[in-house]
């Protein structure tokens, strides 16, 4: 039997026969298998995924024969979800997430070359530097409308870098050793959101 759907999340079956078999191929790239029973047998891959489930009726939780509302079967249910890909908007929704955590990083950063380089830093280029990370992400959703989300943060990211790494030199009005160090620890901050956010989406999907 061949359906087609259309706005359909999930397809569920119910074993209510002695031995319920179920095959199910579609399209669909990006399932998840949940129910009270997984396929004993499945394959995905990019062109979609072919499943098979075997059912027998000693292996339930109702008889093949009540009364009225003696059992509820529905629990028994088994299937598949038609997951969406995760989709850039997504993935920069995620990414945002970790805002906070790379403006405290960062101020803390800026606190300790304040502290250890007894530089002042006026609480105006606090401001200047917040902005310049709000811009990242504006970046970061206008590129992926056009680029992959990887491609979209590298570039985004390596924006920001360059513009708050030219601003810690002028700052010091050096090239010193600590503002090189300062940029790449910089650099390592951002690939490891980067990396976490990835991940993180990675086992969301399963």
């Amino acid at each position: 039997m061949e359906l087609l759907v259309n706005g359909l999340d999930n397809l569920e079956f119910l074993p209510i026969g002695k031995t319920t078999e179920v095959n199910v191929k579609s399209s669909w790239n990006n399932p998840s298998f949940a129910g009270a029973y997984l396929p004993t047998s499945r394959k995905v891959n990019e062109t979609g995924f072919t499943a098979k489930w075997t059912v027998n009726y000693f292996n339930r939780a109702f008889p093949q024969l009540w009364n009225e509302n003696a059992y509820k079967i529905f629990p028994s249910a088994f299937g598949v979800k038609l997951l969406v890909p995760v989709d850039e908007y997504q993935k920069t929704m995620r990414t945002s997430k970790y805002g906070l955590m790379i403006i405290v990083l960062t101020f803390l950063s800026f606190f300790m070359i304040e502290l250890f380089g007894k530089k002042v830093i006026h609480p105006i280029q606090y401001l200047l530097i917040g902005l310049a990370l709000i811009i990242f992400y504006s970046l970061l959703l206008a590129i992926s409308e056009y680029l992959s989300f990887d491609l979209s943060y590298l570039i985004s990211a390596f924006l920001v870098i360059l513009l708050i790494s030219f601003y810690v030199i002028s700052v010091y009005k050096s090239t010193r050793i600590d503002n090189v160090y300062f940029c790449c620890t910089y650099c390592i901050l951002w690939a490891y959101v980067h990396y976490i956010t990835v991940t993180g989406l990675f086992f969301a999907c399963w």
